[in-house]
């Protein structure tokens, strides 16, 4: 009898072992199982991360590419502008200094500048220097245009001039002025040497002194200098000078204001140019 008991309690012993092992099992598998989850976890959310960033960067870099290439389109319609720009520009600086060089007319040669400076103008919409200049010209330049360089020295008014160069503030009748006319014929003129250095006293020169220099200066072109002499006339010459020096300072400042256009045009076209 104690045998049979023995073996009872042994398989009872037997059973609560394999039972008890049972639960060891499924205790060590259902953490391995949930490290296994834990691993798979952390592997998915590294790989998201790591996705998630190479999206960033090609998304930056994608990103960069858009901001280069919209820059270069920038650039690209910059550098097309400045180039009408500075095509106009030349186009005006041209029409000021010789005019329509085909008329016969003095008057006519004068080109109205407007349609250069509108192309002008809308090639630089943002450009505020390029504004400034442009409203600084009057509007007699703009829609007249100027006389032409060869014009204002065929208007020189030396020969007019000295026709009334006599003639004070005080004493301009008909007499002073045919006397005025008579001694200018008689006069012969003055062969002296004559520099752009020579130092000059306004109050030592007289009328034909003045009107020597500035055909001096004329004959070099330099339009400024004459323009500067000429308003040291007086009496009857300074009046019958009065519009060749305004019509003279009209085409010097376009001719100024054209120039410092080109160089503007130029610079900007240069910091286009990659």
């Amino acid at each position: 009898a104690w045998e049979s008991e023995l073996k009872e309690r042994l398989a009872r012993a037997a059973a609560a072992h394999e039972e008890h092992m049972q639960e060891v099992l499924l205790v060590q598998k259902q953490i391995s199982n949930a490290e296994m989850a834990a691993k798979i976890d952390e592997a998915v959310h590294t790989e998201r991360r790591r996705h998630a960033t190479q999206i960033g960067r090609s998304q930056s870099r994608l990103e960069g590419m858009e901001i280069a290439l919209a820059s270069r389109n920038a650039m690209d319609s910059l550098n097309r502008r400045s180039k009408h720009s500075w095509l106009a520009c030349q186009n005006l600086v041209n029409s000021v200094i010789n005019g329509r060089g085909d008329e016969e007319d003095m008057q006519m040669r004068r080109f109205p500048l407007a349609a250069q400076l509108i192309i002008i103008k809308e090639a630089n919409r943002d450009d505020k220097f390029i504004k400034a200049l442009i409203s600084s010209l009057p509007n007699e330049s703009i829609y007249e245009g100027v006389y032409t360089e060869a014009d204002l020295k065929e208007r020189f008014v030396k020969k007019v001039v000295r026709s009334v160069a006599h003639i004070s503030e005080h004493n301009a009748g008909p007499f002073a002025y045919g006397l005025s006319y008579v001694r200018s014929k008689l006069r012969i003129d003055a062969h002296m040497k004559m520099s752009s250095k020579d130092r000059i006293d306004p109050k030592r020169m007289d009328a034909n002194e003045i009107l020597d220099r500035a055909k001096y200066f004329l004959q070099r072109n330099d339009l400024k200098s004459a323009v500067r002499l000429m308003q040291l006339l007086k009496g009857g010459a300074a009046r019958v000078a009065h519009d060749w020096i305004k019509d003279t300072r009209m085409h010097l400042e376009a001719k100024m204001i054209a120039e410092a256009l080109i160089a503007h045009s130029t610079i900007n076209g240069i910091r286009t140019t990659y």
